[in-house]
């Protein structure tokens, strides 16, 4: 089949987002052809370039728009606020259709969006963590629905891959999403959820066509042979513009811990996090060697962490095997993250987990069939960090790395279920 490959995130500035879409991408492309591909930059909010491209509004339509301006003002007391055309995404995967259809052929990006959806056989989707039925839809959790809805109504197979399903961490349960999601999954030709907890939350609240598939990245044991990189190729990883910072030495042959953060439950200042994530950083540097690994863009603040830490941080922006590489060679990960721990794992990096936006953390608990499985706060206290250490020094001493791996051996031998599922 011809194959429209929806929500490639590897343009993000995330080290999930980047290799679980190039290890699906890979595994869809053994059984089927890869015809086009619509990038998850444009699921992660409305941007005028990719939506509507280089058209510009008429004398007229910029006229009346200053009049709306100035009558919302002076009337209205309060500022108008404008909806571009193209930005056809609703909270309502239907009404999103129907925006989108009246508007399309105006620009060209979203013509082509058309065209790659319509010139295809079946459309299959990077569900990822878009599945979280928050209150306050996420975006790209609408813009999935609608490409659903899009690729439904024409006719097209539809597939739903390596999704995460889960409640929001730090809200009610969205029932309207969830409701939309069955109204629009149960027509897919496949669904498979990433993790055990995501088959179960299906299961429980949408429908039953789910199968549980683990995470496509559990295929990136292929690259095993790139897990000594940082060891043997210490500044491999420094990334443009090669700054003084990026340069600091570290040796990745020793033994070492690495930190990340996680994703986060509500927002709070980042001053609050780098205050935080100091005092972790420094109680762990009090027993290890310490190097701080920024996993995406929203981890920003863990640079200020570093700076004021003296510690040595890998950029986002960094080779993503590199960033493999300095997971999974660790003596321990903390972090937050679903995919970066799965790196981890690869190389049998144990991992001690902190809250996320969803289950995912206490999925991979689940997932890796680890004993004990305690979460601490995004934002841990102090009590909670000495907790922390103290779990870090119990995988460091009495974790089996070989047992980890032969764990990803066994997933990664459960992703070969693709070859009939996806026909």
């Amino acid at each position: 089949m011809k194959v429209c490959y929806v929500a490639d995130n590897r343009v993000r500035l995330n080290y999930g987002c980047r290799a679980s879409s190039m290890a699906l991408y890979d595994i869809i492309s053994e059984y089927h052809v890869i015809d086009s591909t619509i990038y998850g930059d444009m699921k992660s909010g409305y941007v005028p370039e990719l939506y509507r491209g280089q058209v510009k509004p008429s004398k007229f339509v910029i006229y009346g728009e200053r009049v709306l301006r100035v009558l919302s003002k002076f009337l209205l007391r309060k500022t108008y606020q404008k909806k571009e055309e193209a930005n056809f995404i609703a909270d309502n995967a239907f009404e999103s259709l129907s925006n989108f259809m009246r508007c399309y052929n105006k620009y060209q990006p979203l013509r082509e969006l058309y065209s790659k959806v319509n010139n295809a056989d079946a459309v299959m989707i990077n569900g990822e963590g878009s599945f979280i039925f928050r209150q306050g839809t996420r975006y790209d959790l609408n813009f999935i629905l609608f490409i659903l809805a899009l690729a439904q109504s024409l006719g097209k197979k539809t597939y739903l891959l390596n999704s995460v399903f889960s409640d929001g961490a730090a809200s009610e349960r969205n029932i309207r999403d969830i409701n939309q999601t069955r109204e629009l999954c149960v027509k897919c030709n496949l669904v498979t959820a990433r993790d055990k907890l995501s088959y179960k939350y299906y299961k429980d609240n949408i429908a039953e066509n789910i199968v549980y598939v683990p995470d496509a990245l559990f295929a990136w044991r292929k690259f095993s042979s790139y897990i000594p990189m940082a060891a043997m190729f210490p500044y491999a990883g420094v990334v443009f513009p090669d700054l003084q910072s990026q340069w600091k030495s570290f040796d990745f042959s020793k033994p070492y811990i690495a930190v990340s953060s996680a994703s986060r439950e509500r927002y709070v200042e980042d001053n609050v996090y780098i205050e935080c994530y100091i005092k972790l950083i420094n109680a762990l540097k009090g027993q290890y060697r310490v190097v701080i690994v920024q996993t995406c863009g929203g981890e920003d603040f863990l640079k200020r962490v570093a700076e004021l830490t003296d510690t040595k941080i890998i950029d986002v922006h960094t080779n993503i095997l590199f960033g493999m590489s300095v997971l999974a060679s660790a003596q321990c990960y903390v972090s937050g993250r679903w995919h970066p721990s799965i790196m981890a794992s690869l190389g049998g990096t144990p991992c001690v987990m902190m809250s996320s936006n969803s289950h995912k953390s206490m999925a991979i608990y689940e997932e890796l069939e680890y004993d004990h499985k305690k979460l601490y706060s995004n934002l841990p206290t102090d009590e909670e960090i000495r907790h922390i250490l103290s779990d870090v020094s119990e995988c460091v001493k009495n974790t089996k790395r070989v047992d980890i791996i032969n764990n990803v051996m066994m997933k990664n031998e459960q992703l070969k279920m693709y070859e009939k599922l996806l026909r």
